[in-house]
């Protein structure tokens, strides 16, 4: 007897099945960015409202000393003086949470997109004051900064690595109201967040929240908070450090004066013979001379100031090295590099950032009887 039951031909299928994604590496390529952003503002943040003198008047790292600095050479110098400057405490406020609340936003993935744009609006008003008189400007990093926002700006939330909580939350209100027939809603609020409208895209780009990936998002938020304190942590203990190695740098600059009857008029200078820096005539009020200091072999500055008196320091930036330079227009020494200035009739102290020490200073005195410049 003959079966009428036939077996199903397995040869070929309706419903084939569906290959398993392969893995990429385009998920984690925005990651970097992200954390870097996230863990760089943060500390700013943190630093700045730990730091006892970035709002304390009358000191020389006050945020109101500083804008009143960055506005001599910014475009925004008016803008700078008539609102910030007036506003000073307001203002380095704002500038301290709002880095803050960057950093958390680029961690956590909340209101990515609005968080990017506010951090690319900071960093290009950063650029055009605190940063506009360094030369080449690809020395200054607020308009990387400005750049790295820019990118997660035009990305939104999706494919920056770890899950955000704009895709958890935000997502299924777009559902909802995509489902509710509310399309001028749900795009605006796609627009501003960067989430994809469409039903099928979002069920690709976001599947459904699960327990695991919730966890793998609350553990990268605990370790990046961990990672954060560290930070914080060892750039205090470096900065104290380098601090503690420098004693040079903070000691009083030695002054001299110019003898009775010397003269500051004489624009050649030669070099003498006995191991002297220069003469009293070889350098005018206001001015400087460049010359290789004797004990380190080093740049060094000499400098005459308005109150006829001779200083002497280090050419050497204690921010990252460069040659500096003195100003007559301003009467500061300047740093090509990164703009950090500082006051030769103050001990060096700085003036502007980024440098945070002020140069070290080099003794010299006087030869009443030749008006000759030495060291020592």
């Amino acid at each position: 007897m003959i079966s009428s039951r036939t077996m199903p031909d397995t040869r070929y299928s309706s419903s084939p099945k569906e290959p398993k994604p392969a893995p990429t590496s385009r998920a984690l390529a925005l990651l970097p960015l992200r954390l870097f952003l996230g863990f760089t503002f943060l500390y700013a943040g943190i630093q700045k409202l730990t730091d006892p003198n970035f709002l304390r008047p009358g000191n020389p790292d006050f945020i109101g000393q500083q804008i009143l600095t960055f506005a001599q050479t910014s475009p925004l110098s008016a803008l700078l003086l008539q609102v910030a400057e007036p506003h000073a405490i307001l203002s380095g406020q704002i500038i301290a949470y709002g880095e803050l609340a960057l950093g958390l936003g680029a961690l956590l993935g909340l209101l990515l997109r609005p968080a990017s744009f506010f951090g690319l609006l900071l960093n290009i008003l950063l650029w055009l004051s605190a940063s506009w008189s360094v030369y080449p400007y690809f020395y200054g990093s607020d308009i990387v900064f400005a750049c790295c926002w820019l990118v997660l700006l035009l990305n939104g939330p999706h494919g920056t690595g770890l899950p955000t909580l704009d895709e958890i939350f935000f997502t299924p209100v777009l559902m909802r109201r995509l489902a509710q027939r509310r399309g001028s809603a749900a795009r605006t609020l796609s627009l501003w967040l960067g989430l994809p409208l469409a039903p099928a895209l979002a069920r690709t780009a976001y599947p459904q929240v699960n327990a695991p990936t919730r966890r793998i998002f609350l553990w990268g938020a605990l370790t990046g908070g961990i990672s954060v304190a560290v930070i914080a942590t060892l750039g205090n203990l470096l900065q104290v450090g380098r601090q503690a190695n420098v004693p040079i740098a903070n000691q009083a600059t030695p002054t001299v004066s110019t003898p009775p009857g010397s003269t500051a008029t004489a624009t050649s200078v030669e070099s003498p013979s006995n191991g002297a820096i220069a003469r009293v005539s070889d350098v005018q009020p206001n001015s400087a001379l460049p010359f290789i200091d004797a004990g380190s072999g080093q740049n060094a500055l000499l400098i005459h100031l308005d109150s006829n008196q001779f200083v002497a320091y280090s050419a050497r930036c204690t921010h990252a090295g460069c040659t500096v330079s003195y100003d007559s227009d301003s009467k500061l020494i300047v740093c090509p590099c990164h703009g950090a200035s500082y006051d030769p009739a103050k001990q060096a102290e700085v003036v502007r950032p980024p440098a945070r020490r002020p140069l070290a200073s080099i003794p010299i005195h006087i030869d009443s009887a030749t008006g000759e410049i030495l060291p020592g």
